[in-house]
């Protein structure tokens, strides 16, 4: 099987897509695979990192409101469409599998034009113009949650969840407690940001940092390029960006806590996990009906970003003296969604090729 995956500009669309071809590699043995990704996206480390050969192509941001740079969109995704035409023969690709994000436009309709079978996954709550363009063309259509169902052609849906790495499952505390110069019987805050990290996060935990340490242990990821405050300090570990898997499953191993943003990546492998977490979503975005959906099921602590600063302290204090409420978080979690979402999408994806 030859596949290529479309997904980059965030980590959003990008963590799923590492954990199909994980699933699929476990299965196949050795994919053969290409990626197409932007050219200033965090994603290239990370594709880098699985071994799959990566291609950057144009792709016009596709926006829901006027802005000038809307002008330049229909040229770049022109471009975008020829390159991924080029490389979608050139590869004689069997199948293409994205998960939003505007660099899969081109190379959806690409794949079209070529007669590819084309799979595309609905990671949030709310609907993706990228996927809403691509629904009419693709053969199957993936969503995270049952509410995404009504956005798109019903008999084309599948609801699964949304696939998570198995590697992040594999880290052990010991190891992980090493890897971070952790105490032992200190409580560990994780502080995620998103792939690119989050500045309003940033600046909260910079100005608590010295009452948060009094009861806990801090492991802080703050996002490339964002780390000119936050030097190391007693309890305070602070890093530029989790570059692969087992970092980062070392970094969910030691957290008794998480302080995270609202995208569906981050917060699926959260739920998986069981990660009691207080989410922090983007104001005015998608992220916002992300923690909407976790808070309708008890599932997280949600703070509006306008009271992170006044609340934080409070809530990781409250939360790390309740255990009971610490535990109940992570049953709710755990429950808000299927855990078996690479497989069903590996399937789907498996039984579209056997049909060409």
């Amino acid at each position: 099987m030859k596949i290529a995956y479309a997904g980059g500009g965030t980590l959003g669309s990008v963590t799923p897509l590492l954990a199909i071809h994980e699933s699929l590699s476990a299965e196949h043995g050795q994919v053969d695979a290409i990626w197409f990704g932007t050219k200033s996206g965090p994603e290239k480390s990370l594709v880098n990192h699985a071994n799959i050969k990566f291609f950057a192509i144009e792709a016009g941001k596709l926006r829901r409101y006027f802005s000038l740079q809307t002008l330049w969109a229909p040229i770049l995704l022109a471009i975008g469409f020829g390159q991924a035409l080029l490389k979608l023969k050139k590869h004689k690709v069997d199948v293409v599998v994205s998960a939003g994000g505007y660099v899969s436009v081109p190379v959806g309709w690409a794949a079209k034009l070529l007669g590819i079978p084309l799979v595309i996954h609905q990671l949030d709550v709310r609907s993706t113009l990228s996927n809403k363009l691509l629904s009419r063309i693709a053969s199957h259509i993936t969503v995270t949650f049952q509410g995404s169902v009504k956005d798109f052609p019903v008999k084309k849906v599948t609801v699964t969840g949304t696939p998570m790495r198995s590697k992040l499952l594999t880290s052990q505390k010991v190891k992980s407690i090493k890897m971070f110069d952790l105490d032992t019987d200190v409580p560990t805050l994780l502080v995620l940001g998103g792939g690119t990290g989050s500045t309003a996060i940033n600046a909260a935990v910079i100005s608590a940092r010295s009452e948060l340490t009094k009861i806990c242990q801090i492991v802080h990821v703050t996002g490339p390029k964002k780390l000119s405050k936050a030097e190391p300090a007693s309890r305070y570990r602070p890093i530029d960006l989790l570059s692969s898997s087992s970092e980062l499953a070392d970094a969910y191993e030691v957290a008794d806590l998480v302080l995270t943003r609202a995208g569906m990546g981050t917060l699926s492998e959260l739920a998986i996990l069981g990660k009691p977490s207080i989410v922090v979503p983007m104001p005015n975005t998608h992220q916002e009906e992300n923690a909407n959906e976790f808070s309708k099921y008890k599932a997280a602590e949600i703070i509006p970003q306008n009271l992170l600063a006044d609340k934080l302290f409070v809530t990781v204090s409250d939360l790390l003296k309740d255990k009971t409420r610490l535990q109940k978080l992570s049953v709710n979690i755990k429950h808000i969604m299927p855990t078996d979402a690479a497989t069903r999408i590996v399937g789907i994806i498996q039984a579209l090729v056997s049909k060409t």
